[in-house]
């Protein structure tokens, strides 16, 4: 009896597993005096700004997303890296660099 109970527990479970995650394109550019790094969210999304160390920035998400970032590894002025997994990005930038950020 007990054996049904779990596989009907784990079977109900499945479907939640398989949810997809949202896309986020991951785009930047480059303008007279500065780089710009844009997260494309397919809806709107909470998020804060930390500042670990000096070239390091952490950007995190409020929603999970899976991050496309193909377009912004071609190169951005002052971005040295970018990385993003699960909720989280984490961008390296170039000496110097004073980070600004805002929702469009």
């Amino acid at each position: 009896m007990r054996l049904g109970h779990v596989a009907l527990l784990l079977a109900g479970l499945a479907p939640l597993e398989a949810k997809a995650l949202p896309l986020v394109q991951v785009r930047g550019g480059d303008h007279p005096g500065h780089g710009r790094v844009v997260f494309d969210w397919p809806q709107p999304t909470g998020y804060r700004l930390e500042e670990p160390a000096a070239g390091r920035v952490m950007l995190r998400f409020a929603t999970p997303a899976e991050f496309e970032l193909a377009a912004v590894r071609r190169g951005v002025r002052n971005l040295a890296a970018i990385e993003a997994a699960g909720q989280d990005a984490a961008l390296a930038t170039r000496p110097g660099v004073r980070v600004r950020h805002f929702r469009l």
